[in-house]
């Protein structure tokens, strides 16, 4: 609501008042829809204990079975994979090192399949490389970015 008072030297000033239940309000509205979705982060599975991750926007990928830690898993490609597909117990993808990127610990940018069954792990790949070991596998992945994912 806007209100005109006269100040005490005569002069017309305008005022705007919010009261506490109108910051509250949008308090609340923002909140609400902070839990209803707007926050997009999430884990999917993907194949044996294999997972996608996205951490946020600049963050999603794969973690699966560290050898050291069974019970932890690992961060086993990304930092930011950027294609996807699980072909069989094959999991296919891409990742790139998104700008300002932290070397530690080391990001795996580059190509990628992992057999989830034996966690034999191709990394770092070119897209020749990829290609060819995918047909090596006899696989045909159609990746697609992880947001759209569906097993």
């Amino acid at each position: 609501m806007r209100t005109t008072k006269q100040s005490n030297l005569g002069r017309g000033e305008s005022s705007f008042f919010v009261t506490a239940n109108h910051v509250w309000f949008s308090v609340g509205i923002a909140v609400a829809m902070n839990l209803a979705g707007c926050n997009q982060d999430y884990t999917a599975p993907l194949v044996g204990e294999y997972y996608v991750v996205r951490n946020n926007a600049s963050t999603i990928c794969v973690t699966g079975p560290s050898a050291e830690w069974p019970s932890l898993g690992e961060t086993i490609a990304g930092p930011l994979v950027v294609g996807i597909d699980v072909v069989g117990s094959f999991i296919a993808g891409n990742a790139i090192l998104p700008p300002h990127t932290l070397p530690d610990p080391p990001p795996t940018a580059g190509y990628f399949v992992i057999d989830a069954i034996t966690n034999v792990r191709w990394l770092g790949l070119s897209k020749q490389e990829f290609d060819a070991r995918c047909k090596l596998l006899g696989i045909e992945p159609n990746l697609k970015p992880p947001s759209y994912f569906k097993k």
